[in-house]
């Protein structure tokens, strides 16, 4: 064989194995899909060797190594410092208000006094302010019998409630809204009326509504 064919075969030889590697280097698997590199270990002289462990194995006088790409998860650290404080934000809106326990009594039928005053509807409540409305249907034997009411508080006249009513032809009505607030363990509001005829009845109601304030 002469020098030049020697030389020709010699390089395509090269240019093979140079393309064997690159196709073995690009179709390789490493690590391996569960991210383990596998690698052999020769037991004498020491040296490594990285593989595809799905295509290459370990050879004879060679000891299989694997590790993985990403080792166990650690214990966790110690907490901490507890950081400064930020800054407060600017107040939200004001919610709305939530449900009230509203109080409520009907009375039929009740005589009225002819002097001031006989209850015609009580509610027992707790400290608080109250919008309180009381209204009175009234009936008598006299066609026109004058009669006045007003709200009390735990035995005293809420201020300003005092009204006066003059039934005509045997019926009449009367009604008065007012607020305040009423403080104490135990607590009393009544509807309070008397006529100027003794056969005079009222059909009452006496309602409360507990209020956040009062302006």
């Amino acid at each position: 064989m002469t020098m030049r064919r020697k030389r020709s075969v010699a390089a395509l030889a090269a240019v093979a194995a140079l393309l064997l590697t690159a196709g073995g280097v690009a179709y390789a698997t490493i690590p391996d899909s569960g991210g383990v590199i596998n690698g052999c270990y020769a037991r004498s002289g020491g040296s490594l060797r990285v593989i595809d462990g799905s295509v290459t194995s370990c050879k004879s006088g060679e000891t299989s190594l694997n590790w993985s790409v990403q080792g166990p998860q650690g214990s966790a650290g110690p907490a901490g410092p507890q950081g400064v404080a930020g800054p407060q934000g600017p107040a939200g809106p004001q919610g709305p208000s939530g449900v009230s326990h509203g109080y409520l009594t009907k009375t039929s039928a009740v005589p009225l006094p002819t002097a001031c005053c006989g209850v015609v509807a009580s509610a027992s409540v707790p400290s608080s302010t109250y919008l309180i409305w009381g209204e009175a249907d009234l009936g008598s034997t006299n066609p026109e019998p004058d009669v006045a009411c007003e709200l009390r508080a735990n035995g005293t006249a809420i201020p300003n409630t005092r009204t006066v009513a003059e039934p005509n032809g045997f019926e009449g009505n009367l009604s008065i809204v007012s607020a305040a607030s009423i403080t104490g363990s135990s607590n009393t509001v009544e509807l309070d009326c008397f006529s100027s005829d003794a056969t005079t009845t009222a059909n009452a109601n006496l309602a409360l509504v507990p209020l956040d304030a009062l302006n």
